[in-house]
C-alpha cells in the first residue's frame, strides 16, 4: 500500500502545466495555500512594478549603476577605515561588481533589479552595522 503524503509547494510554479496529472484535492491546497499567505505581497509588488517599467529599464539600469556604485563605496571605505573588516568589504565589492555587470550586459530587467535591490539592502545593512558597532566613538553612544 502506497501512503501519499501531501506538503505545501516550495515554489511557486506554473500549475497549467504540472498538474495534468494530479489529483484535484493537491490542486486545491496549493491554492488555499497562495491566497491565505502574505508573504509574497512585496514580491509581487516588485515584479508589478518591473512589468510596468519596462520601456524605461535602459534609463532605471544607468540609476541602479551610479546609486548602487555610491552606496557600496560608502560602505567599502567604512570597511576599510581604521581596522579593516573583511565581510562587509567583501561583500561591497562582490554585489556591487556583479550588479553593474548585470546592468551592462543588459540581462533581462527582472535580473537587473533584484540584483540591485540585494546588493543595496546588504550594503545598507552593513554600513548601519559598521555606524553603529565599529564607530561608536564617532557617534558619541554612551551606554552607562
Amino acid at each position: 500500500m502506497i501512503k501519499v503524503i501531501k506538503t505545501k509547494p516550495l515554489l511557486l510554479l506554473n500549475l497549467t502545466q504540472t498538474t495534468h496529472n494530479m489529483t484535484s484535492t493537491t490542486i486545491d491546497n496549493s491554492d488555499n495555500f497562495l491566497k491565505s499567505s502574505s508573504d509574497f505581497i512585496l514580491i509581487s509588488k516588485v515584479n508589478n512594478w518591473i512589468t510596468a517599467e519596462q520601456n524605461n529599464q535602459m534609463g532605471i539600469s544607468l540609476i541602479f549603476i551610479i546609486v548602487g556604485s555610491m552606496v557600496a563605496s560608502i560602505s567599502a571605505a567604512l570597511a576599510i577605515h581604521g581596522e579593516i573588516s573583511y565581510l562587509p568589504l567583501i561583500y561591497a565589492c562582490i554585489s556591487t561588481m556583479g550588479t553593474n555587470v548585470i546592468a551592462i550586459s543588459q540581462r533581462p530587467f527582472k535580473a537587473r533589479v533584484w540584483a540591485f535591490l540585494i546588493s543595496i539592502l546588504g550594503n545598507i545593512l552593513f554600513i548601519i552595522y559598521l555606524l553603529l558597532f565599529h564607530y561608536m566613538d564617532l557617534i558619541q553612544l554612551k551606554l552607562y
